[in-house]
């Protein structure tokens, strides 16, 4: 193969990858009554409480209308509860509520459609998964100090 076509043949490896757990999450939070985005931000909510929405816009990549919008859709359904701090009545602290942890609990839990679907998509020899994190982790580094994002 010349040079310049492996490469090419790896990006649209990971597209093609992208796509797919892509399309596998958004069918897993239709299932929990959610949109993809709702669903990012109320697991980036749960692993890390009492975020902000400023925090949370760049955490998951969107604008900070787009992330308070999202937050406002959550805390309508129950699903997140908004508080003022103690000390900076201006800030406003998120955290996910026992229904936002039951939903994610729909999604995450381990006997899940996500999570037997990991499982049975990685089922391979520890070695060949801990190379393909050292190889993932080398090329997100490198893509990373090309510093295109």
């Amino acid at each position: 193969m010349a040079e310049r076509e492996l490469p090419m043949e790896l990006f649209l490896s990971y597209r093609e990858l992208y796509q797919e757990w892509r399309g596998l999450l958004r069918t897993c939070a239709q299932e929990a009554q959610l949109s993809e985005l709702q669903l990012i931000v109320l697991k980036m909510l749960n692993a890390h409480s009492e975020l902000g929405v400023n925090a949370v816009a760049t955490a998951v990549m969107c604008s900070q209308s787009q992330a308070s919008m999202i937050i406002t859709q959550l805390s309508e359904l129950g699903l997140v509860e908004r508080m003022r701090s103690d000390t900076d009545r201006r800030r406003v602290h998120l955290r996910v509520t026992s229904e936002g942890v039951a939903r994610l609990a729909l999604i995450f839990g381990p006997n899940s459609l996500l999570m037997n679907t990991i499982v049975r998509v990685f089922s391979l020899p520890e070695a060949e998964l801990e190379d393909l994190l050292r190889l993932n982790r080398i090329v997100m580094r490198n893509l990373q100090l090309e510093g295109v994002n």
